[in-house]
């Protein structure tokens, strides 16, 4: 893409605030001598080479770099500005000029931009991220490097196996990959290691509140370990 982007706006007649119903006979015609600003909380963007198709479509350019998404739309002319419309349009890349929303692939991986149209895509998804062409939609994700190569929304993070339960993994170091980027005791995943029984959620470092951090066996719940535990388990006091 070069430095301007081709964009087709479309949805409800626009009017003015003044009263005036442009779609009337009475009305000004649209010309150069309205001005079509786009809006949002972060930005206000005067459009540039606006071309009216009829009342409820417009295609103009806008700088590559800025987002396409939801914008109010205000559109001011010799009569004053119209009222502000939220959510009343489409905006969307409109490269070939035809009035159409584009499919936007940067990277030409075959998935378009997360806000263009996905029509004329070689294959349907929200690209994430639309420079890099090794991040798409079912890509091979790369766990742990803070990128989200399959655009799930999460980078996978490499967690511990929790068969139990406890908050702790295996003293063997058995890993799983969270997809959600997070390790869920609930998935069976932990962060910490060195539970010594992972067949049993009585048992993991620290169990025994009364005979500190060793891994240790408390099944009746006093706080101490128990005697006699199985074997590989810390006995307690």
């Amino acid at each position: 893409m070069g430095g301007e982007t081709t964009i087709t706006i479309s949805g409800r007649s626009m009017y003015q605030s003044v009263g005036v119903d442009l779609a009337s006979a009475a009305a000004p015609r649209f010309d150069d001598s309205f001005r079509v600003t786009l809006k949002s909380a972060q930005t206000s963007l005067e459009l540039t080479q606006v071309v009216w198709i009829d009342l409820q479509t417009l295609r103009a350019t806008i700088p590559a770099t800025d987002k396409l998404g939801d914008f109010d739309v205000e559109v001011s002319g010799p009569r004053g500005t119209s009222n502000l419309l939220v959510g009343a349009f489409q905006i969307c890349a409109d490269e070939d000029g035809d009035g159409k929303c584009d499919c936007v692939d940067g990277d030409r991986d075959g998935y378009g931009r997360a806000d263009s149209d996905q029509s004329g895509c070689a294959s349907q998804g929200d690209d994430c991220d639309d420079a890099q062409a090794s991040i798409h939609p079912g890509a091979v994700e790369i766990s742990d490097d803070a990128v989200d190569q399959d655009c799930s929304g999460q980078d996978a993070v490499t967690c511990l196996v929790d068969v139990d339960m406890d908050g702790f993994g295996s003293e063997d170091m058995s890993t799983t990959l969270a997809r959600d980027g997070s390790c869920d005791t609930a998935d069976q995943e932990a962060t910490q290691s060195g539970d010594c029984d992972d067949a049993s959620a009585f048992t993991y470092p620290g169990a025994a509140s009364n005979d500190g951090t060793a891994c240790m066996r408390d099944l009746d719940g006093d706080g101490f370990g128990d005697q006699s535990p199985p074997s590989g388990v810390v006995a307690g006091s």
